[in-house]
């Protein structure tokens, strides 16, 4: 069964420039692409909540996220990850989810039922 991994940042004030950039620069989320399993994933900036950041990911299995998990900090400089946790207020909070349905887009020029 497919999971979407949520990870949710929040950056200390006056710091979310420097986050986004050493989040993005280092490769964070784009090393996941070359995982077993990982299908997708987005790195997210709230415009309400300016100091929110999240990644999500889609992944063909739990298994497949555990063993990125495991080995994910070994794929980075200590440095690096120094620099992006200076960043943040708390810790980040991780959660899977079961996806459970997906639905895609139909053809834009298709119109919905009305029933």
């Amino acid at each position: 069964m497919p999971v979407r991994s949520i990870l949710t940042f929040n950056v200390q004030d006056g710091a979310e420039a420097m986050f986004k950039t050493n989040y993005l620069e280092k490769g964070f989320l784009h090393r996941a692409q070359f995982a077993p399993g990982f299908l997708h994933g987005e790195f997210l900036h709230s415009d309400t909540q300016p100091r929110s950041f999240i990644a999500t990911a889609l992944w063909r299995s739990k298994a497949d996220y555990m063993a990125w998990t495991a080995a994910y900090l070994d794929m980075f400089a200590e440095e690096d990850i120094q620099a992006l946790r200076a960043c943040l207020k708390t810790d980040p909070k991780s959660q899977i989810y079961d996806v459970l349905t997906h639905i895609a887009a139909k053809n834009s020029t298709e119109k919905a039922p009305l029933k």
